[in-house]
Order: structure tokens, then C-alpha cells, then sequence
């Protein structure tokens, strides 16, 4: 995901399933650029495509994100905690 230019950061996560144990899902934060943060949709649909040629079909991340920002820590790295947190909590609702 981070091979795209667009994309600023990203992070790829395990999401509860009912029947596999998870399956991946993304987060991706657009870098800023002179057309603001608009095109999400081409950019995820090119994502989700370099995916499809890069990954295993087990391995590509079955819905990608975009986000405004992702939680990070005192040292700058996203904290991967948080954002598991916040999908078991959405896939609970």
C-alpha cells in the first residue's frame, strides 16, 4: 500500500470473521496534494489492483479505508493496537 505515492500511511489489520478466524482490511491515509483529499475511490479501486497483482488472494486486505489520520505514538509509528480495537469494536456493533 505504501508503494502508491498517494498514500501518506498505512496499516493493514485482522477484522473478525464468522467462519474464517480474520480476513484483512487497510487503512490509508492520502498524502496532501495540490487536488486536496478528494479521489478516494479511483485511489482505493488502483489499491486494491496492485493488491490483486502483489498478494496472495489470503494476504489482500478485503476492504481498504481512507482515512483522515491514523492513531500514532510518541515514536511516530502507528499504534496497531488502537486500530484492532476500533475494527472488533465496529464489527461488534
Amino acid at each position: 500500500l505504501l508503494a502508491d505515492p498517494r498514500v501518506l500511511a498505512a496499516i493493514a489489520v485482522g477484522k473478525p470473521h464468522p467462519t474464517l478466524d480474520a480476513e484483512p482490511v487497510a487503512f490509508v491515509v492520502v498524502r496532501p496534494g495540490p487536488d486536496g483529499p478528494g479521489g478516494g475511490g479511483q485511489l482505493v479501486q488502483d489499491l486494491h489492483g496492485a493488491c490483486s497483482e502483489r498478494l496472495s488472494f489470503y494476504k489482500r486486505p478485503v476492504e481498504i479505508t481512507v482515512a483522515e489520520r491514523l492513531p500514532v505514538g510518541a515514536t511516530g509509528k502507528v499504534q496497531r493496537s488502537l486500530v484492532e480495537q476500533l475494527v472488533v469494536g465496529a464489527t461488534a456493533r
